[in-house]
């Protein structure tokens, strides 16, 4: 797919994320390299594909690589953001909730009995993008391929944005919630 725009945005996000790593003096295992280094292959492996005539192919390899790319560049720029960002926003986020009438306690009382089901279902937010990038590669479907990478670009742009602003504690340990009080999904959260 023609997806350059997203090569600017990945480029950009690299430049930023390495700037803010030497800013904050954090440092890179070469372990950590090793494991970028693979949605790159993925990168490459596509372009060359679409040369030998296999554009389904190439377009799913791509879009994988980029996928799986920008989510590293979010998360190599999420550790210099936590180390510059503000204090814990809980409380006003919390308060936030319950201006428009969302209690987390009573929403974890009232869904403890399909606790098993949610886990299932947010595990899976790791793997539904790659098979969504699969399943459009498939269909040769490029302009939705494209507005769903730029979806998942937006996505993490805005994350990184935000978060330094009003940086949160999971839930369980803002509320207090011990493996006492809920072992269903503390035990296999």
């Amino acid at each position: 797919p023609q997806l350059r725009w997203l090569y600017v945005v990945w480029f950009s996000s690299a430049a930023i994320a390495l700037g803010l790593i030497i800013a904050t003096r954090f440092t890179v295992t070469t372990s950590a390299i090793f494991v970028f280094a693979t949605p790159v292959y993925l990168i490459i492996a596509g372009m060359l594909c679409r040369r030998i005539g296999r554009p389904k192919l190439g377009s799913a390899l791509e879009a994988l690589g980029l996928y799986y790319s920008l989510a590293l560049i979010l998360m190599f720029m999420l550790f210099p953001l936590t180390a510059m960002s503000g204090p814990y926003a809980d409380a006003i986020l919390s308060s936030w909730d319950r201006a428009i009438g969302f209690d987390w306690r009573s929403y974890l009382e009232i869904t403890r009995p399909y606790t098993k089901l949610l886990l299932l279902i947010y595990n899976s937010f790791g793997w539904q993008p790659a098979l969504v990038i699969l399943v459009l590669a498939a269909r040769n479907s490029q302009n939705i391929l494209r507005q769903f990478l730029m979806a998942l670009s937006f996505a993490a742009a805005m994350t990184a944005l935000i978060f330094p602003f009003i940086p949160a504690k999971a839930p369980f340990e803002f509320y207090g919630i011990t493996q006492d009080i809920y072992p269903e999904l503390i035990a296999t959260g």
